[in-house]
């Protein structure tokens, strides 16, 4: 994917799931959208990973690391199901 493409997705995700506020919460968003968010310890270099549990799309996050963390990794895994 080119960088203008990726753009393009990025603006239209922004316009269909997050609006004029520009605030949103990733694990909600993650939710709305149908994905199982699970927080579990993981290997200390893993901050999460996205698997397809039984055809569900599920966002595993490491519960050990900072909040802030965990919010972007929920909101980069869910870049990736998205993309």
């Amino acid at each position: 994917m080119s960088v203008i493409q990726a753009k393009n997705e990025a603006k239209k995700i922004w316009e269909t799931h997050i609006g004029e506020y520009g605030k949103t919460d990733p694990e909600s968003l993650a939710k709305k959208l149908g994905l199982k968010v699970v927080y579990e310890k993981l290997d200390d270099e893993v901050s999460g990973v996205l698997v397809l549990q039984e055809s569900r799309p599920v966002i595993f996050v490491n519960a050990e690391q900072h909040s802030n963390r965990q919010r972007f990794t929920i909101a980069h895994e869910l870049g990736h199901y998205l993309l």
